[in-house]
C-alpha cells in the first residue's frame, strides 16, 4: 500500500543501460499501437467464451467476458512495472492546483463539445459503461501508463511550448491519436477527424498530470468524465 505514494518513476542506471535504441523504442511503440488498433476485443472474447462454455454455435458473448478481455492485457502490461506505468497516487501535493485545473477545470469544455455536437454526436448510441468506464481504463493503461513509462526511458528530454512537455508525452499522444483510426467506418468521418485532434490534445495537455505526478489516475479521471458526458444518452 505504501508503494502507491512513492515518487514518480525516474530512469535509473539500469534503465539507461536498456539495450533498445530510440529507433527500436519507436518501432515497438508503433507496433503496440497497431496491435491494439487491430485487435478485436469482441473476437477474443468470442473464442474465449467458446473455449469456456464448449458452445460451438455461440451467438451471444457475455458482457463480463468482453470487458475482462478488454482490460486484461493492458493491465498485464502495466503490472510489468506498476510504478513506471503510473499505477500510483503519485506526487500530487506540489502540483495539486495545476492537476485540478487540467482535470476538473477542463470538464466544462466536454460539456460545451457535447452541446455543440447536437445530433451529430455518435456516442450516445454506444454502451455507456463501455464508453465511460472500460474504454478509459483500457486506453490509459496502454498509453499514459505502459507506453509513456516505456518511452520515458529512451526519451527523457522535454520541449518547451509555453510549458515543458516530455518528448515521451508527445510521442504517446501521437500514438494514442493514431490508435483511434480503429473507428474508421464506425463513426462519421467528420467525427473521426475531430477525434484524432482531441485525443492528441487530451494526452498532450491533460497528460501533463501524468508527467508532473507520475500517476495515470488524474488523466484517467478526466478521460472517464469526458467520455461519460459525451456518451450520456440524449
Amino acid at each position: 500500500m505504501v508503494s502507491l505514494f512513492r515518487m514518480p518513476h525516474t530512469p535509473t542506471a539500469t534503465d539507461q543501460k536498456f539495450s533498445l535504441s530510440r529507433t527500436d523504442s519507436l518501432v515497438i511503440a508503433a507496433f503496440l499501437t497497431l496491435f491494439f488498433l487491430l485487435l478485436s476485443d469482441r473476437m477474443v472474447a468470442y473464442w474465449l467464451e467458446r473455449l469456456l462454455t464448449g458452445d460451438k454455435d455461440l451467438k451471444t458473448i457475455r458482457v463480463e467476458t468482453w470487458y475482462c478481455v478488454a482490460i486484461a492485457f493492458p493491465l498485464l502490461l502495466a503490472l510489468c512495472n506498476p510504478r513506471r506505468s503510473g499505477l500510483i497516487i503519485g506526487d500530487f501535493k506540489p502540483h495539486w492546483r495545476k492537476v485540478l485545473l487540467l482535470t476538473i477545470g477542463l470538464i466544462p469544455f466536454a460539456v460545451l463539445a457535447r452541446f455543440l455536437s447536437g445530433d451529430a454526436n455518435p456516442y450516445p448510441n454506444f454502451n455507456l459503461v463501455w464508453v465511460s468506464a472500460i474504454v478509459p481504463i483500457r486506453e490509459e493503461l496502454i498509453f499514459s501508463g505502459f507506453l509513456y513509462g516505456f518511452l520515458k526511458i529512451k526519451f527523457p528530454g522535454s520541449v518547451k511550448l509555453g510549458v515543458r512537455f516530455d518528448h515521451a508525452l508527445l510521442i504517446t499522444a501521437f500514438c494514442f491519436s493514431m490508435y483511434h483510426l480503429s473507428n474508421l467506418g464506425a463513426i462519421p468521418t467528420s467525427w473521426l477527424l475531430f477525434q484524432l485532434f482531441y485525443t492528441f490534445t487530451h494526452v498532450a495537455i491533460v497528460g501533463l498530470t501524468r508527467q508532473w505526478t507520475g500517476s495515470i489516475l488524474y488523466i484517467w479521471f478526466f478521460h472517464a468524465a469526458a467520455n461519460f458526458i459525451m456518451g450520456f444518452p440524449q
